[in-house]
């Protein structure tokens, strides 16, 4: 073993791993330690190390990937989701022979991805609207998707197409407002958060501002929870949708705020 004396705020380095270890504090016999790692370094006290292995060995080590990372393998499971729900509901619609088979496979397929996203190495969290069973009747409503990835915004407003609703669609905030300035009043919204030009917090923002657009129920779709973006980022916005999501729970959803209103109606 290797014994060093420091003194307050000096450090300890390793050369060519980007560790260091700075003494914050000394009181008494109580040492306050300062420990910067590369994120993938483990670093725990030695009795939570020691406290982490069971029976069957060590904790498995799980590395949580930085943000940006997060968010651009959130956005692939999301768009591989939205291509298998559009394809399945195409041989639904066409009455395939080997429905069931087809059926148990696109179940097992979402429920892997479901279980991918919830993985501790995409730290899944967030506001997520409250998703109900299945629709009980045909929607009718409008429904104004914004996002400027082209798959993803054309998927998910095919998948709404399908399920009886009129879409339209925007590249990002400022197309939207344009659509709304141009008369178009959408029932709903599906708003991405990272777009160039004019965002999704920006557009929120703005459609909150005016009077005329009040009535329209907003949703959020993103990689990024909530909490990523600091407070205030779902104000306005009736669900935050984190992706990969099943998008029929978007409809579920949909379906819910339109019975609520023909029944208050």
């Amino acid at each position: 073993m290797l014994v060093l004396s420091r003194h307050k705020n000096q450090k300890i380095r390793f050369p060519g791993q980007g560790i260091s270890v700075e003494i914050l504090e000394v009181r008494g016999s109580k040492v306050s330690i300062g420990v910067d790692a590369p994120i993938e370094v483990r670093v725990l006290r030695d009795e939570i190390e020691d406290h982490s292995k069971g029976a069957h060995g060590p904790a498995p080590h799980v590395i949580r990937l930085p943000k940006n990372l997060r968010h651009e393998l959130r956005n692939t499971l999301h768009e591989l989701s939205l291509m298998l729900h559009v394809y399945h509901r195409r041989g639904a619609a066409a009455g395939a022979a080997d429905t069931i088979d087809a059926d148990k496979m696109f179940e097992a397929v979402i429920q892997r991805i479901e279980d991918l996203s919830g993985h501790r190495v995409l730290g899944r969290t967030g506001v997520v609207a409250r998703p109900v069973g299945p629709p009980g009747g045909q929607p009718a409503g409008r429904a104004l998707v914004v996002d400027d990835n082209d798959n993803e915004r054309e998927l998910l407003a095919g998948f709404l197409r399908m399920c009886g609703y009129g879409v339209q669609t925007a590249r990002d905030g400022l197309e939207a407002i344009e659509l709304l300035r141009s008369g178009e009043r959408p029932a709903f919204m599906l708003i991405d958060m990272q777009m160039p030009r004019c965002d999704g917090a920006r557009l929120l923002k703005m459609i909150r501002e005016r009077k005329e657009w009040a009535k329209i129920t907003l949703f959020v779709i993103s990689g990024n929870s909530a909490e990523d973006y600091g407070p205030g980022s779902a104000d306005g916005c009736t669900g935050w949708f984190q992706k990969p999501l099943d998008p029929r729970r978007i409809v579920d959803e949909l379906v819910r705020i339109e019975e609520g209103s023909a029944s208050v109606a």
